[in-house]
């Protein structure tokens, strides 16, 4: 998925510079568009994605870890913008794309660290848009699944399964030893 990124405000009377510009795969049928940080609330920010000429208006609903939105779409380009409502708090959520073919199936998704800069005082003021945060401390503003899952899901599970499959065999130990433990007993009587 190619990603160009974008930043920079414009006149009232222009459209912002998008946050990227993505390649949409072919049998694309429905993007995600996730803003993960807890706390944020729906009206904290705006979402378009331009398509083919047409700026569609994304909402979005609050989520246990932060906001959701979707969209129809097909192969080819979306440039996304992310703008702060009117009075919002600066935030640096972390952006998750996820593009689905018809059947829901995932073909791509994108994961990335953004700062959404605080929100104008009054509606004429016209918004900085979202850029890549600058202070991200991984520098990784394309994360895969392979490395770290976005921010509020932690580092990869992989000592919890040590740690699983340690306990499963300590609580096998205990329940053999018991099992000869009582048949022993059982014997002795």
């Amino acid at each position: 998925m190619a990603l160009l990124l974008g930043s920079g405000a414009a006149a009232h009377a222009a459209e912002p510079e998008g946050l990227g510009q993505f390649t949409l795969p072919a049998g694309t049928a429905r993007v995600w568009v996730e803003l993960e940080q807890s706390g944020l609330a729906a009206n904290a920010v705006s979402v378009r994605a331009q398509i083919g000429g047409s700026t569609l208006d994304v909402p979005m609903t609050a989520t246990t870890f932060g906001l959701h939105g979707e969209f129809a779409a097909t192969q080819g380009q979306v440039t996304l913008t992310i703008l702060p409502g009117v009075g919002a708090p600066a935030a640096r959520p972390d952006l998750a794309l996820t593009v689905l073919d018809p059947n829901g199936l995932v073909l791509q998704g994108v994961n990335m660290r953004i700062a959404i800069p605080k929100g104008p005082e009054s509606d004429g003021e016209q918004p900085q848009p979202a850029g890549p945060d600058a202070e991200d401390p991984d520098g990784d503003q394309n994360r895969g699944a392979k490395k770290n899952m976005a921010r509020t899901g932690g580092d990869e599970p992989t000592w919890l399964i040590v740690a699983g499959a340690l306990l499963v065999i300590a609580g096998g130990t205990v329940y053999v030893l018991r099992r000869t433990r009582a048949s022993r007993e059982e014997a002795a009587r």
